[in-house]
């Protein structure tokens, strides 16, 4: 499963020849990608919207996933865009977008996944965090919530650990 796919994260692991699930909350931008991971590979892609702002929008994607591809192996958390600006220019709901639409989506997203790979006897959480360990001029409320998507990660890690279920961040900084 993999969250935020209309940015194109979901390619590499059709190649592979694994079964996809991808959501976003743009239907045209999901179907698109999903038609050309189709074209570039044998791979099963399940294209289905959800919006990871809402508990029921992670919890609808997880469930829908888990069916259509038999259990969840893996997620990649990868969504969530924040507001850039001048600190005291962003306005008041800039970080409480920046908080639900990444650490709480993740946060969703886990806790609907870990179930479902707890029945298969374990799986793979990666969470994209962007740059946590550089600031990024003019991106407070991302930058907050890449370092708090960093730490959930660690603290998930060692708590799902012994049930064979890793969990990791990537924080690839500018690209």
């Amino acid at each position: 499963m993999v969250t935020g796919a209309s940015e194109g994260v979901a390619e590499a692991l059709a190649r592979e020849g694994a079964q996809v699930a991808i959501c976003a909350r743009t239907d045209s931008k999901l179907e698109a990608v999903a038609a050309s991971i189709s074209s570039e590979s044998s791979s099963n892609v399940f294209a289905i919207p959800a919006d990871m702002r809402s508990l029921e929008g992670c919890e609808s994607f997880v469930k829908a996933a888990a069916e259509r591809l038999g259990g969840v192996d893996i997620l990649i958390n990868n969504a969530g865009a924040s507001a850039f600006g001048a600190f005291i220019d962003l306005p008041g709901d800039a970080f409480v977008d920046a908080i639900n639409g990444k650490l709480l989506g993740y946060i969703c997203y886990a806790r609907a996944a870990i179930p479902h790979m707890q029945k298969r006897g374990g799986g793979n959480i990666l969470n994209i965090t962007g740059a946590t360990q550089q600031t990024v001029p003019l991106h407070i409320p991302g930058s907050a919530c890449n370092a708090a998507v960093r730490m959930f990660s660690k603290e998930l890690s060692m708590e799902l650990g012994p049930m064979n279920i890793r969990v990791n961040s990537l924080g690839p900084g500018r690209i």
